[in-house]
């Protein structure tokens, strides 16, 4: 799950730990593109936790991570599974867009 194992919010329908989120891993788009990679995957999907402490939700965060998988995986078809990204969905345009975004 990118962003971190905690969410800012705490909805009825899931398990999440609700606790105040760490810090960005800045070489986790590196690290997920590696995975997939190293996996061989051919569909990789993608999820986060929501993240209402960050300015900008994450977007440009999983936007880093969709353009690494893309760069090192070409062949791979990606689905990201987001957060509402604090209703602009906009922000998170990558320069290769995922397969699915839901």
């Amino acid at each position: 799950m990118a962003l971190g194992e905690r969410c800012t919010r705490a909805c009825g329908f899931c398990l999440v730990d609700t606790r105040k989120p760490q810090a960005i891993d800045h070489d986790e788009p590196r690290r997920i593109a590696k995975a997939v990679n190293q996996m061989n995957l051919e569909y990789a999907v993608i999820t986060m936790v929501a993240r209402d402490d960050l300015k900008d939700g994450g977007a440009n965060h999983i936007r880093e991570i969709i353009n690494e998988v893309r760069y090192l995986n070409p062949q791979t078809s990606v689905e990201v599974l987001i957060s509402d990204l604090k209703g602009n969905a906009e922000i998170c345009k990558p320069s290769s867009p995922p397969t699915l975004t839901s």
